[in-house]
């Protein structure tokens, strides 16, 4: 540090720290069982290395974004794998028995698809408590990211079950006395397991934003958890952007995580293409 006061900083050439593979340093446990003290990549002395910088606090950037990966990656898995059950239950006897019950759950899953997404996010979130434990926190948030999600894959499900529930092997279960829900549950939706695997893999990016954002406007996760929209806050003061313009690296871990997801998706779609065949 050149100057306390204004927190200017030069490169100190005097001392050389060389870059060394699985050197020796702090114990942790190794897929949190196996005790363990050898790490990736580090400095023989001791010295930190950081790769993509530190934060004001002094804390590694990477560490960070591998640690905020498992909750952000994990809220939208969960979120969406939510979303899908319910849209299977809902969607799946919307389609299959039809009538006023069909007219019913449709409309009423048209009245959600239409609320403004991430504003529906805010007042979910608002009306939760301010003093719940992370693991609470945790758990919330992924409810309030499935709660839009499932009336679209509602909505889908249900006109792929009316496509097929006059089907001939449909038609047959039901001669030989198979009963609703298992006709739909084992004759039905593992027709359609092409469509749902497209449909969680074109939705987690949705999902990954909606934490990201909530998160950012410090009302999704906070300390001492650690996700990419919380990293992302950071940057929202214009002097620690300054002085720390490292702390843009979750941005671009986002936008990456997010154009892969949409890359597999219409890469599945297209394999799954019957017409490409």
């Amino acid at each position: 540090m050149a100057n306390p006061f204004y927190k200017k900083y030069k490169t100190d050439r005097t001392q050389i720290h060389r870059l060394s593979l699985f050197v020796k340093g702090d114990e942790y446990r190794l897929f949190g069982l196996i005790p363990s003290r050898t790490h990736l990549f580090g400095t023989k002395d001791g010295a930190p290395v950081f790769l993509l910088g530190a934060d004001r606090l002094g804390r590694d950037m990477l560490s960070r974004i591998i640690c905020g990966a498992k909750i952000s990656l994990t809220i939208g898995f969960v979120s969406i794998l939510t979303a899908l059950l319910g849209g299977i239950l809902i969607g799946g006897i919307s389609g299959y028995i039809g009538g006023m019950t069909d007219w019913s759950i449709m409309r009423f899953c048209e009245v959600i698809i239409l609320l403004p997404t991430f504003y529906f996010f805010l007042f979910l979130r608002s009306i939760l408590p301010a003093d719940i434990t992370p693991g609470q926190k945790f758990f919330f948030i992924t409810l309030i990211l499935a709660i839009p999600s499932w009336a679209g894959s509602a909505r889908g499900i249900r006109n792929w079950v009316l496509s097929l529930k006059n089907a001939d092997y449909v038609t047959a279960a039901k001669l030989s006395g198979v009963k609703s829900i298992p006709i739909l549950l084992r004759h039905i939706i593992p027709q359609i397991r092409s469509i749902l695997i497209l449909d969680i893999t074109l939705s987690v990016p949705g999902v990954i934003l909606g934490e990201a954002g909530l998160s950012f406007l410090n009302l999704g996760i906070t300390e001492p958890s650690v996700s990419w929209g919380m990293l992302m806050s950071a940057a929202m003061d214009i002097n620690v952007l300054k002085q720390y313009p490292w702390v843009l690296w979750p941005a671009f871990v986002i936008i990456l995580t997010v154009f892969c997801f949409f890359t597999l998706g219409y890469s599945l779609k297209d394999a799954f293409d019957p017409k490409a065949l």
